[in-house]
């Protein structure tokens, strides 16, 4: 597992990955899995939650995506997340629209470069 890329590394922290998944390339490829499903489930429910102003939902959602981003390296992700969990907190609609318009491509970018990642 080695990627040198700048565009990588702004959605995930390579040095990271390279020290927990070396030499466990299965384990990294059943997380990948893990994590993209996940991910795929949690962004339409926090934009569903975000629409029907249910805050709490929005809040907890954003909390489990912003952990399991942080366990795979995904520190863009993450760092929306972490926004938006904060963000419902104190039902601040003007940074939860601008980090709901930034999430899909974060996530699509970050998925493109863990699979990279996983078929090295």
């Amino acid at each position: 597992m080695s990627i040198n890329d700048t565009e990588a590394s702004s959605y995930l922290d390579l040095k990271l990955l390279e020290q927990t998944f070396a030499g466990k390339q299965s384990v990294f490829q059943s997380l990948i899995e893990e994590y993209s499903s996940q991910v795929k489930a949690l962004v339409p429910k926090m934009r569903q939650a975000f629409e029907d102003g249910a805050y709490e939902s929005l809040e907890d959602s954003a909390h489990t995506l912003k952990g399991n981003s942080s366990l795979i390296g995904a520190h863009l992700v993450q760092s929306i997340a972490r926004d938006m969990e904060a963000a419902s907190r104190s039902r601040d609609a003007g940074t939860i629209t601008a980090r709901l318009e930034e999430i899909d491509t974060a996530v699509e970018r970050t998925l493109f470069y863990l699979g990279r990642l996983a078929n090295e």
